[in-house]
Protein backbone atom coordinates (compact mmCIF):
# COMPACT_ATOMS: atom_id res chain seq x y z
CA UNK A 1 0.00 0.00 0.00
CA UNK A 2 2.57 2.35 0.96
CA UNK A 3 4.50 1.90 -2.34
CA UNK A 4 1.51 2.10 -4.43
CA UNK A 5 0.73 5.65 -2.72
CA UNK A 6 4.51 7.05 -3.20
CA UNK A 7 3.95 5.39 -6.74
CA UNK A 8 0.95 7.65 -7.44
CA UNK A 9 3.29 10.60 -5.73
CA UNK A 10 5.63 10.11 -8.30
CA UNK A 11 3.37 9.97 -11.31
CA UNK A 12 2.12 13.67 -9.89
CA UNK A 13 5.50 15.17 -9.02
CA UNK A 14 8.84 12.90 -9.67
CA UNK A 15 10.48 14.59 -7.25
CA UNK A 16 13.39 13.25 -5.32
CA UNK A 17 12.05 12.84 -1.50
CA UNK A 18 8.97 10.67 -3.06
CA UNK A 19 11.83 8.55 -5.12
CA UNK A 20 13.89 7.81 -2.38
CA UNK A 21 11.35 7.01 0.05
CA UNK A 22 10.51 4.13 -2.71
CA UNK A 23 13.58 2.85 -3.20
CA UNK A 24 13.68 3.32 0.90
CA UNK A 25 10.56 1.04 1.05
CA UNK A 26 11.60 -1.65 -1.65
CA UNK A 27 14.71 -2.37 0.37
CA UNK A 28 12.46 -2.83 3.36
CA UNK A 29 10.42 -5.10 1.63
CA UNK A 30 13.32 -6.93 -0.17
CA UNK A 31 13.07 -5.73 -3.17
CA UNK A 32 16.68 -4.89 -4.25
CA UNK A 33 16.30 -4.63 -7.68
CA UNK A 34 13.38 -1.61 -8.14
CA UNK A 35 15.21 -0.13 -5.16
CA UNK A 36 18.44 -0.31 -7.45
CA UNK A 37 16.20 0.77 -10.20
CA UNK A 38 14.81 4.02 -8.21
CA UNK A 39 18.28 5.08 -7.03
CA UNK A 40 19.76 5.14 -10.71
CA UNK A 41 17.03 6.85 -11.95
CA UNK A 42 17.78 9.54 -9.19
CA UNK A 43 21.54 9.63 -9.90
CA UNK A 44 20.26 9.55 -13.99
CA UNK A 45 18.24 12.99 -13.52
CA UNK A 46 20.22 14.82 -10.74
CA UNK A 47 23.59 13.54 -10.43
CA UNK A 48 26.10 11.37 -8.55
CA UNK A 49 25.62 11.66 -4.43
CA UNK A 50 27.54 9.28 -1.65
CA UNK A 51 24.03 8.81 -0.26
CA UNK A 52 22.77 7.46 -3.26
CA UNK A 53 25.91 5.24 -4.12
CA UNK A 54 25.85 4.05 -0.70
CA UNK A 55 22.41 2.84 -0.74
CA UNK A 56 22.97 0.83 -4.10
CA UNK A 57 26.07 -0.79 -2.34
CA UNK A 58 23.90 -2.22 0.25
CA UNK A 59 20.95 -3.27 -1.81
CA UNK A 60 23.53 -5.14 -4.29
CA UNK A 61 25.11 -6.37 -0.96
CA UNK A 62 21.67 -7.82 -0.38
CA UNK A 63 21.56 -9.82 -3.96
CA UNK A 64 25.01 -11.24 -2.95
CA UNK A 65 26.10 -8.93 -5.38
CA UNK A 66 29.35 -7.86 -3.37
CA UNK A 67 32.21 -6.55 -6.27
CA UNK A 68 28.99 -4.22 -7.83
CA UNK A 69 28.54 -3.33 -4.01
CA UNK A 70 32.09 -2.43 -3.68
CA UNK A 71 32.30 -0.78 -6.93
CA UNK A 72 29.65 1.60 -5.60
CA UNK A 73 30.69 2.17 -2.07
CA UNK A 74 33.96 3.09 -3.52
CA UNK A 75 32.16 5.84 -5.64
CA UNK A 76 30.75 6.86 -2.31
CA UNK A 77 34.09 7.15 -0.84
CA UNK A 78 35.67 9.17 -3.81
CA UNK A 79 33.46 12.05 -3.42
CA UNK A 80 35.01 15.21 -1.56
CA UNK A 81 32.11 16.45 0.06
CA UNK A 82 31.28 12.72 1.52
CA UNK A 83 30.09 13.63 5.08
CA UNK A 84 30.00 9.53 6.08
CA UNK A 85 33.58 8.74 4.86
CA UNK A 86 34.29 6.64 7.57
CA UNK A 87 30.89 4.80 7.84
CA UNK A 88 31.54 4.21 3.94
CA UNK A 89 34.78 2.97 4.42
CA UNK A 90 33.71 1.03 7.00
CA UNK A 91 30.76 -0.91 4.92
CA UNK A 92 33.38 -1.20 2.14
CA UNK A 93 35.62 -2.87 4.23
CA UNK A 94 32.59 -5.13 5.39
CA UNK A 95 31.93 -6.03 1.81
CA UNK A 96 35.50 -6.93 0.59
CA UNK A 97 35.48 -9.14 3.84
CA UNK A 98 32.37 -11.20 2.72
CA UNK A 99 33.80 -11.21 -0.89
CA UNK A 100 37.12 -13.08 0.65
CA UNK A 101 39.14 -10.22 -0.20
CA UNK A 102 40.26 -9.86 3.08
CA UNK A 103 43.82 -7.88 2.46
CA UNK A 104 41.59 -5.25 0.98
CA UNK A 105 39.02 -5.41 3.80
CA UNK A 106 42.63 -4.92 5.90
CA UNK A 107 43.44 -1.97 4.43
CA UNK A 108 40.67 -0.29 4.66
CA UNK A 109 39.85 -1.33 8.37
CA UNK A 110 43.26 0.09 9.29
CA UNK A 111 42.33 3.46 7.48
CA UNK A 112 39.45 3.36 9.89
CA UNK A 113 41.25 2.56 12.73
CA UNK A 114 44.11 5.47 11.78
CA UNK A 115 41.11 8.10 12.30
CA UNK A 116 39.03 6.50 14.90
CA UNK A 117 41.70 4.41 16.97
CA UNK A 118 39.15 4.28 20.57
CA UNK A 119 36.49 2.56 18.54
CA UNK A 120 36.88 -1.01 19.12
CA UNK A 121 35.16 -1.89 16.09
CA UNK A 122 37.60 -1.46 13.73
CA UNK A 123 39.74 -3.77 15.90
CA UNK A 124 37.22 -6.39 16.16
CA UNK A 125 36.34 -6.49 12.04
CA UNK A 126 40.21 -6.06 11.07
CA UNK A 127 41.15 -9.46 13.64
CA UNK A 128 38.56 -11.13 11.99
CA UNK A 129 39.99 -10.93 8.75
CA UNK A 130 43.10 -11.56 9.80
CA UNK A 131 41.62 -15.00 11.51
CA UNK A 132 39.73 -15.77 8.49
CA UNK A 133 43.21 -15.30 6.37
CA UNK A 134 45.04 -18.21 9.13
CA UNK A 135 46.99 -15.04 10.59
CA UNK A 136 46.06 -15.71 14.09
CA UNK A 137 48.83 -13.60 15.62
CA UNK A 138 47.80 -10.71 14.18
CA UNK A 139 44.45 -11.61 15.15
CA UNK A 140 44.71 -12.13 18.58
CA UNK A 141 46.58 -8.81 18.37
CA UNK A 142 43.90 -6.89 17.05
CA UNK A 143 41.41 -8.83 19.65
CA UNK A 144 43.88 -7.57 22.75
CA UNK A 145 44.47 -4.08 21.34
CA UNK A 146 39.85 -3.70 20.45
CA UNK A 147 40.12 -4.77 24.45
CA UNK A 148 42.16 -2.04 25.54
CA UNK A 149 40.24 0.37 24.01
CA UNK A 150 36.99 -0.94 24.82
CA UNK A 151 36.68 -3.01 27.84
CA UNK A 152 32.89 -4.02 26.92
CA UNK A 153 32.58 -4.81 23.64
CA UNK A 154 31.38 -8.68 23.96
CA UNK A 155 32.60 -9.85 20.31
CA UNK A 156 36.13 -9.50 20.98
CA UNK A 157 35.97 -11.64 23.98
CA UNK A 158 34.28 -14.40 22.24
CA UNK A 159 36.60 -13.58 19.03
CA UNK A 160 39.94 -13.46 21.33
CA UNK A 161 38.17 -16.52 23.45
CA UNK A 162 38.11 -18.98 20.46
CA UNK A 163 41.57 -17.98 19.48
CA UNK A 164 42.51 -18.98 23.24
CA UNK A 165 40.60 -22.59 22.50
CA UNK A 166 42.66 -22.89 19.02
CA UNK A 167 46.14 -22.53 21.40
CA UNK A 168 44.74 -25.12 23.83
CA UNK A 169 44.48 -22.47 26.94
CA UNK A 170 40.86 -23.80 28.41
CA UNK A 171 41.09 -21.29 31.41
CA UNK A 172 41.96 -18.02 29.22
CA UNK A 173 39.06 -18.70 27.06
CA UNK A 174 36.19 -19.54 29.64
CA UNK A 175 37.99 -15.91 31.59
CA UNK A 176 36.72 -14.40 28.12
CA UNK A 177 33.28 -16.17 27.15
CA UNK A 178 32.39 -15.59 30.58
CA UNK A 179 33.42 -11.92 29.92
Amino acid sequence: YAIAKISEKISKDDCWLWRIRRGLLFEYVGDYRKAIADYQSLEFKYGASAELYSYKAECYSELGLMDNAIEQMTKAIALEDNDSFLYCLLRRADYYRLAGRYREAIADFTKYIEQKTTDAFGYYRRGWCYELMGDDKSAMADYNMGIEVDKTYPYLYLMRGAQYLKQGDMAKAKADFEQ
